[in-house]
């Protein structure tokens, strides 16, 4: 499967998804371009020939409705998915900067989608994480985008692994002002030392508590 996926990423195969994707007027189309190219950015290997081929940038120009009805709903999380999904691995370095902050909204919306499964969430957590590493710019837009109580309600999820991934994601904002306004406070400070201590269920999630009260 890989090899297969590796020969059309070189065949321009993206490129054609754009192209078709840009030129689709039916959402049953649009669905199953997504779908394809969701499917595809799950080789790591291809991610970086996908941005390249105009896929990310396709994906989030997608994320423009305010007030989506419940098929546009579907086509933005499957959108959303694929930008998550393409950013988990790539080093934010190679993105423009419209690309880089222009992905952190859809992320934590995708995050914040109730109806998404928790693997979107779980790789949206991971995009977020390598995004808000990279500098202070990308930093500030998480904060602009209300993220830091999206990803603070995140780290309540069912979901150990998504736990996990909320909580590095927040460890990842580290040095900016609003955040660490945020974990100053008395009742967070609480949270975050209760799940640096519960490393006998959750030794990821515990970890990385741990690491940002450090």
């Amino acid at each position: 499967l890989t090899d297969r996926i590796q020969k059309l990423a070189n065949a321009n195969v993206p490129r054609a998804f754009v192209k078709l994707l840009e030129g689709a007027t039916s959402s049953a189309t649009q669905d199953k371009l997504l779908e394809a190219m969701g499917r595809m950015a799950t080789e790591p290997s291809v991610r970086g020939l996908m941005i390249q081929q105009g896929c990310l940038t396709t994906c989030l120009q997608l994320d423009r409705g305010e007030k989506p009805n419940e098929e546009e709903k579907k086509l933005l999380r499957r959108a959303r998915s694929c930008v998550a999904k393409l950013l988990v691995t790539t080093n934010p370095g190679i993105l423009t900067v419209s690309q880089r902050l222009g992905s952190v909204g859809p992320l934590l919306k995708l995050v914040k989608d109730n109806d998404a499964l928790d693997l979107m969430h779980f790789e949206a957590l991971l995009s977020l994480t390598n995004l808000a590493g990279f500098d202070d710019e990308t930093k500030n837009r998480v904060v602009a985008q209300k993220g830091v109580p999206i990803l603070s309600y995140a780290m309540f999820s069912d979901h150990e692994r998504v736990r996990q991934a909320a909580t590095e994601a927040m460890c990842n904002m580290v040095g900016n002002q609003e955040f660490m306004d945020h974990l100053a406070k008395p009742d967070n400070l609480r949270v975050w030392v209760a799940f640096s201590l519960d490393y006998e269920v959750n030794f990821g999630c515990a970890s990385a508590a741990l690491g940002g009260l450090a």
